[in-house]
């Protein structure tokens, strides 16, 4: 009885055994896949970028598939090429698939006249864009907004501030400059061809004053507004010529 006890509790610990080592070794990381957006692809990852990220992927193979930590997994992947949004899935037993896919700018930025990039939430400037795609967001434009990230992040921030609801709002803004004078931002609205000149911290108060001053002024025939925001607590509204 004794016999058959022992005999039963080799067994046991012998397949533990074998089921570990199977397992583990079947788990160990055999293949990992990239995959890219083919628009992102098309406007910023080059052959060289990519065979950066292959590089760093494969010093991930061997390793066991569950002691991969995909949040460091996505932090190195972004110190390599930060513009793209990283998405990391298992497959089962030993597969990694990293998919990566295209970030939106939040504005565009022209150089010289005639190039536009891409500018990310943090103000920094990406990759130059093909003209064959919808550059559908505010245009920053002068060589100080090019020049100056501390401006970028500023205009940022209050892009990104804005509601997406009203008049002033980031998908209304055509155009941004920089006034050096007043220290200010001059924005140019669409559909009806408002200019905004902001300056001061971010406020909604402000915000809302401004919106409900350009609901009043759209109902005006002559909708060419400059909207001086200047102050805090009060809005200036001329006629543009």
């Amino acid at each position: 009885m004794i016999l058959n006890f022992i005999q039963k509790i080799f067994f046991l610990i012998f397949f533990t055994l074998i089921f570990y080592f199977g397992f583990f070794h079947f788990s160990q990381i055999d293949s990992i896949e990239l995959k890219i957006d083919p628009t992102f692809k098309k406007l910023f990852v080059n052959k060289k970028m990519k065979n950066k990220i292959k590089n760093h992927l494969n010093t991930y193979k061997d390793k066991w598939i569950w002691k991969i930590d995909f949040k460091s997994m996505t932090k190195e992947i972004k110190k390599i090429y930060p513009v793209g949004n990283i998405y990391i899935v298992r497959r089962l037993p030993n597969r990694i698939i990293v998919f990566l896919e295209k970030e939106d700018p939040v504005a565009i930025i022209l150089k010289d006249g005639k190039d536009f990039f891409s500018v990310s939430y943090n103000g920094e400037i990406r990759h130059k864009l093909n003209y064959d795609q919808p550059l559908n967001f505010p245009v920053l434009r002068t060589k100080k907004l090019w020049r100056n990230k501390e401006l970028r992040k500023k205009i940022i921030e209050f892009l990104l501030f804005l509601p997406k609801e009203g008049f002033l709002t980031a998908d209304n803004i055509s155009e941004v400059k920089y006034n050096k004078k007043n220290d200010s931002f001059i924005l140019y609205l669409i559909p009806n061809h408002f200019i905004v000149e902001w300056k001061g911290v971010l406020n909604l108060r402000k915000v809302q004053n401004i919106n409900f001053v350009l609901n009043y002024m759209s109902k005006e025939e002559h909708s060419k507004y400059y909207i001086d925001a200047h102050f805090d607590k009060k809005i200036i509204v001329n006629k543009s010529k």
